[in-house]
């Protein structure tokens, strides 16, 4: 079943490479499927071949998008090096944010693996880009706290557990 999954996945994310009329390569399609199958990408060097790929395709946001949850879960058993890396990776596709119309689903991947990467400062304006352009999400509010949370600003912290768990109860 996990199988079947990671081709669905790939297909999907190869449909959005064919209509924004972008490359797609042998690696990219390795890298794609290694990345929608958990026992793959649990490998060790998936984030290097990721990072890889990354700055080899021009810090594709797309495949930073797709791959967010699997950098996600390897990202701890990662070297230094090839974290730093990623997070040089972030910065360029954040940088790029301003010069292009990117979505909020890209956005908020970049901005949860800087929080991920203890990365605050980027988090924060990434979240608060989100929460002025798209409006009020819990998910935004979260990492708006957790960051303020990491920095001991508690109050700062507070304020913004209150909203995300608002907007929590409203949904629910």
């Amino acid at each position: 079943m996990n199988r079947v999954r990671a081709v669905f996945f790939v297909e999907g994310c190869l449909r959005l490479y064919q209509t924004q009329k972008m490359s797609v390569d042998r690696e990219l399609i390795k890298l794609l499927l290694r990345g929608g199958n958990r026992r793959y990408f649990a490998q060790s060097g998936f984030v290097r071949r990721a990072v890889e790929t990354l700055e080899r395709r021009n810090n594709d946001s797309f495949l930073l998008y797709f791959l967010d949850d699997a950098i996600t879960a390897t990202l701890f058993e990662t070297a230094p090096e090839i974290k730093q890396r990623l997070v040089e990776v972030l910065r360029r596709v954040s940088n790029s944010f301003a010069d292009a119309l990117f979505s909020a689903d890209v956005r908020y991947s970049v901005g949860k693996l800087f929080y991920i990467r203890g990365k605050y400062d980027e988090c924060l304006k990434i979240f608060t880009g989100l929460l002025e352009k798209h409006g009020d999400d819990e998910t935004y509010f979260y990492y708006l706290a957790a960051c303020h949370e990491a920095r001991k600003n508690w109050q700062t912290s507070l304020f913004y557990y209150d909203k995300a768990s608002e907007l929590m109860r409203i949904v629910s």
